[in-house]
């Protein structure tokens, strides 16, 4: 199944999206500057990065992402990329490309994502194995999502964060499910390898149908 396509952004522009924009999937090219090693919950390395950025121009904002609600209004994913296995750990690649998806999934998140994008630093700061920022990309196109069909399109969303099958322990199965929807999609994954797995859904987001394709990092 093919990946989701994404689109330069350029940061320079004006504005970045229609200011009533609810809803929009980036992906940031990264670039390992040096050898290192990934600890096994660097995931949550790259949400308290994500939060301590926002918090550094409204921290209002910050503790809002933090909290969340019962929806949450954003997610994250895991790198994607080529890494070497040692061990129990991943390890990254001075100078290969890694990829990292970030969703925003309310109107009040996409507007400081864009402030924060006029601000972006030059790098992912991730303990002991920090990423030169290449550029970033329009992963989901944004859109202005009615409140009768926001929960449904951040179920789809919500499908765009990563797995992980430690590389001792063999091959792994692992299924991706869109919440509140019979949909899935299940994939097979090396022990130490990753690649891309991908679902598209055909769902009534406005007018007719139309198919949404996420791609998910896998390791």
């Amino acid at each position: 199944m093919p990946r989701a396509k994404s689109t330069p952004l350029d940061l320079t522009a004006k504005t970045l999206w229609p200011q009533k924009t609810e809803l929009v999937g980036l992906v940031f090219n990264l670039q390992a500057i040096a050898d290192s090693a990934l600890y096994p919950q660097y995931t949550i390395g790259l949400h308290a990065w994500f939060l301590q950025q926002i918090q550094q121009f409204d921290a209002e904002l910050s503790a809002y992402l933090h909290d969340g609600e019962s929806e949450k209004p954003f997610n994250l994913s895991g790198l994607s990329g080529q890494f070497i296995s040692h061990s129990r750990e991943l390890q990254l690649q001075k100078g290969k490309s890694y990829q990292w998806h970030l969703n925003a999934l309310s109107a009040p998140t996409v507007a400081g994502l864009e402030r924060w994008l006029r601000r972006l630093p030059d790098e992912v700061a991730l303990k002991n194995a920090p990423l030169q920022i290449k550029n970033v990309q329009i992963a989901m196109p944004p859109s202005p999502t009615p409140s009768s069909l926001s929960k449904g399109k951040r179920n789809l969303v919500a499908l765009a964060s990563a797995f992980s099958a430690p590389p001792a322990s063999g091959a792994k199965a692992i299924t991706c499910r869109c919440p509140g929807t019979p949909m899935s999609s299940t994939a097979t994954c090396a022990a130490g390898t990753t690649f891309l797995a991908s679902l598209s859904i055909k769902t009534p987001f406005s007018t007719g149908l139309t198919t949404t394709s996420l791609s998910s990092g896998i390791t």
